[in-house]
């Protein structure tokens, strides 16, 4: 009978992990730069530059490193996604079940080539600060 027991609770299926609260942080966190996104296209001898977005870097006081949202033109206030310093990127998708906004990893990128997919632009990417990593 008790051998019985415990094969019924183990086959019932164990519950669904809930997610856990983000860790505390020991610091506050600053923004460390806003830089400006265009998309740069070369039409005959024209160069074409049109803004598509920010890039914002958030990090810890005292911390150098930290992590690269990208927003686009049209709103500034969500991000696309974000990508870190060792090239990690991610972007933000909403569940269709749930609505609950989560991140899709996208693999490591070069930090030109997140901006580009997160933003989709087509052409070439210029940024008018250098983005220090």
């Amino acid at each position: 009978m008790a051998a019985a027991a415990i094969f019924l609770t183990s086959c019932g299926g164990s519950p669904e992990p809930k997610p856990a609260p983000a860790p505390a942080t020991d610091g506050t966190e600053v923004l460390s730069a806003w830089i400006k996104v265009y998309e740069t296209s070369i039409e005959e001898s024209d160069v074409k530059r049109t803004a598509a977005g920010f890039v914002e870097h958030r990090r810890l006081e005292g911390k150098s490193e930290g992590s690269y949202f990208v927003y686009g033109i049209k709103n500034m206030k969500t991000p696309l996604g974000f990508f870190l310093p060792s090239g990690e990127t991610y972007r933000y998708i909403t569940e269709v079940n749930s609505k609950k906004v989560v991140s899709k990893s996208l693999g490591p990128l070069e930090p030109e080539t997140a901006v580009r997919i997160l933003l989709r632009i087509k052409a070439n990417v210029e940024f008018d600060k250098e983005l220090k990593l």
